[in-house]
C-alpha cells in the first residue's frame, strides 16, 4: 500500500484503463487518445492485466507501479493518482491548519536586523582528492526507476548529496518517510549528508512533511541553506513556499522577503571573499518546453493571506506590477523567464553566479546563456518518465521569449535519450577541485522488451511489456582534456566514446568536442 493521503491512483487508473479498452472514453465524448501513443499502450496493457490476472494480482500491481504511476499531461490518460495532490491542498486549507503551512523564517533581532549565519555551514572536506557532489531533482516517488537512479548516483560515491524539492503526490510525512528519507538512507547509508530544498509538492500538504525529515536528515535548520568552502559555496533556495496552492492558474514563484535578504547577503559575502557560487533551486529561472507562470493572479495572491495572517511569512514583491519586472510585460503573459525571480536577483548578481541547477519541470537540459544567467542547468528528471511522444525540446506554446532574444537554447549533444516508452532519467554530479568545477550528467534508461503473452477475446493476443532498468547511459561527458574518456558517453555528433582498455584495439575517440569552452562549457576556469 503506497502511503498516500488517499489510495485512490491504482484503483481508479484501472477503472480508466478498464474505459479505454471497452472504448468508453470515446462514447463518452473524452479528448481524443492517439491509438499509436506509448500511454495508448501503457493502459491498454494495464487493462489487459487486470482482465487477465485479476485485480489484486501482483502482475497488474506491478505494472501500475512501473508504467501508469505518476502518468500526467499533456495526454489525456493519466494517473489518477494525482487527485491526492489536489485532495491534499484542499484538507490543508478547509482543514485545521487553516491554510497555513510550515516554514522557518530567518531570525530577526530587532537592533542587529537579520541573522545572516541562519542555516549557513561548511562543504565537507576531503584530501587528495575533488569533493564529489551529487544532485537529484523530482526524484520522491519512491518508484524502481527512481530507486535505480540512486543506486547509479551511489557508484559515483558522492560525499553529499542535494535533492532539489518534490516529493510525490504531495509531500505527506508518509511519503516524504517512505519515499526520500528510507530512500536516501536505505541506499547511500548513513554517513552521506543530505542536503534539501522543497518544491511545489512538497507544500501542498502544509511543508510539515519536508520539514519531518530535514530534521532527521540533521544537515539544515530551515529550508533553504548555504555551504561554504575554501573556494566554493553552493546556496539552496526555498523556491517551493509561494507555489503552494494547486487551484489557481499557475503563476510565477518567489522569494518571500526574510529569504530573499538572506540569499542576496550569502550571494555578496561570497563574492567578497573570492569565493565561486552555484545556486540550486527546485523552480527554473527560464524554461524553454514548459511556462514558468504568470506574474499576477488574484486567487494565488489570496491563497497567501492565512501565512501572511499567522505572521508565517512576508512577499512584498507580489505587489509589483508585471510592467515593473523585466521583460516589461502585461500581467497575463507567460515568458519564458521567471520575471519575478530575475527581479529578485538583478543582472549583476546572476552574472556572479557560476551555476544554477534546477528542477520542476520533469526533462534535463544544458542550456547556453540566458537572461543574463551563465549556466542554466535543468535536471528535473529524477523519477517521472515522460513518454517520448512529447518532444521534450520543442517551444512551449504561447511562451514569449522576446525580451531575452528568443527562447532557451539547449547547447548541441545535451538532449537526453529515450528508451521504447520513456525519456530516460537521471542525475548530475558535481565535483569541485579547488577553484575548479567539473560537472557529468548521467542517464538511466528505461528499455520495455516483451515478457508474456495473454489470451484476449476472440483468441486475439496483445504482448505485455515491462519496464526494466537494464542500461546505464552518460551524456554530456564534459571533459577538460583532449583526452579519451573512462567510461561510456556520447559526443556532440551522437557517436559513442567508449572507455580506454589496455591492451584492447576497439572503437576510441574523444568527447571533448563535446566541451563548449567560455559558452557555458561545464569545466569551470
Amino acid at each position: 500500500t503506497r502511503p498516500h493521503f488517499l489510495a485512490v491512483g491504482y484503483p481508479l487508473t484501472v477503472a480508466e484503463a478498464a474505459a479505454l479498452r471497452l472504448g468508453l472514453i470515446k462514447k463518452l465524448g473524452f479528448p481524443k487518445v492517439n491509438e499509436s501513443s506509448p500511454t495508448h499502450e501503457i493502459f491498454v496493457t494495464l487493462a489487459a492485466l487486470v482482465a487477465t490476472f485479476g485485480f489484486h494480482s501482483e502482475q497488474a500491481r506491478e505494472y501500475y507501479e512501473n508504467a501508469a504511476y505518476l502518468c500526467a499531461p499533456p495526454s489525456p490518460l493519466v494517473d489518477a493518482g494525482w487527485l491526492n495532490e489536489y485532495l491534499t491542498t484542499l484538507h490543508t486549507y478547509l482543514g485545521p491548519s487553516h491554510g497555513t503551512h510550515m516554514y522557518r523564517k530567518v531570525p530577526f533581532h530587532q537592533f542587529e536586523g537579520y541573522d545572516y549565519t541562519y542555516s549557513v555551514s561548511e562543504l565537507p572536506k576531503v584530501s587528495g582528492r575533488p569533493l564529489v557532489i551529487g544532485i537529484l531533482a523530482d526524484w520522491g516517488c519512491g518508484s524502481s526507476a527512481a530507486l535505480s537512479v540512486l543506486q547509479e548516483l551511489k557508484k559515483q560515491k558522492p560525499d553529499l548529496v542535494i535533492h532539489l524539492g518534490d516529493t510525490y503526490y504531495s509531500g505527506t510525512v508518509q511519503e516524504q518517510e517512505a519515499f526520500v528519507y528510507d530512500g536516501l538512507r536505505g541506499i547511500l547509508g548513513s554517513k552521506v549528508p543530505v542536503l534539501m530544498v522543497p518544491g511545489n509538492h512538497d507544500y501542498y500538504s502544509g511543508g510539515q512533511g519536508f520539514y519531518h525529515i530535514v530534521d532527521k536528515f540533521g544537515q539544515q535548520p530551515a529550508s533553504y541553506f548555504a555551504l561554504r568552502g575554501d573556494h566554493w559555496q553552493i546556496i539552496g533556495l526555498d523556491t517551493g513556499l509561494l507555489d503552494n496552492f494547486d487551484l489557481s492558474l499557475d503563476t510565477m514563484t518567489l522569494l518571500p522577503d526574510d529569504q530573499k535578504a538572506w540569499a542576496l547577503e550569502q550571494l555578496r559575502i561570497g563574492k567578497e571573499a573570492g569565493l565561486k557560487t552555484i545556486v540550486v533551486s527546485h523552480h527554473q529561472f527560464f524554461s524553454r518546453h514548459e511556462s514558468v507562470g504568470v506574474a499576477k493572479d488574484v486567487i494565488k495572491e489570496v491563497s497567501t493571506l492565512p501565512d501572511l495572517l499567522k505572521f508565517g511569512y512576508i512577499a512584498s514583491d507580489l505587489l509589483k506590477p508585471s510592467t515593473e519586472l523585466p521583460g516589461h510585460l502585461p500581467s497575463d503573459a507567460r515568458p519564458t523567464a521567471n520575471t519575478r525571480l530575475l527581479d529578485q536577483f538583478p543582472p549583476e548578481v546572476r552574472g556572479d553566479v557560476a551555476a544554477f541547477y534546477w528542477g520542476h519541470e520533469h526533462s534535463s537540459a544544458v542550456f547556453a546563456p540566458y537572461a543574463g544567467i551563465k549556466r542554466g542547468r535543468l535536471m528535473g528528471h529524477g523519477c517521472i518518465h515522460k513518454t517520448i511522444d512529447e518532444d521534450l525540446y520543442d517551444v512551449g506554446k504561447d511562451l514569449n521569449g522576446s525580451a531575452w532574444g528568443g527562447s532557451p537554447e539547449p547547447l548541441p549533444g545535451s538532449r537526453i535519450g529515450a528508451g521504447d516508452l520513456f525519456w530516460n532519467l537521471g542525475f548530475v554530479t558535481v565535483s569541485l577541485d579547488g577553484n575548479r568545477a567539473h560537472a557529468k550528467h548521467f542517464e538511466v534508461e528505461q528499455v520495455n522488451r516483451p515478457v508474456v503473452s495473454v489470451p484476449m477475446q476472440k483468441l486475439e493476443r496483445v504482448q505485455l511489456r515491462e519496464i526494466l532498468l537494464t542500461e546505464r547511459r552518460f551524456i554530456s561527458c564534459l571533459s577538460c582534456a583532449d583526452a579519451v574518456v573512462d567510461f561510456p558517453c556520447r559526443d556532440i555528433h551522437n557517436k559513442v566514446c567508449f572507455p580506454r582498455v589496455p591492451g584492447h584495439a576497439g572503437e576510441e575517440h574523444s568527447c571533448a568536442m563535446l566541451a563548449i569552452d567560455d559558452g557555458g562549457e561545464d569545466c569551470w576556469p
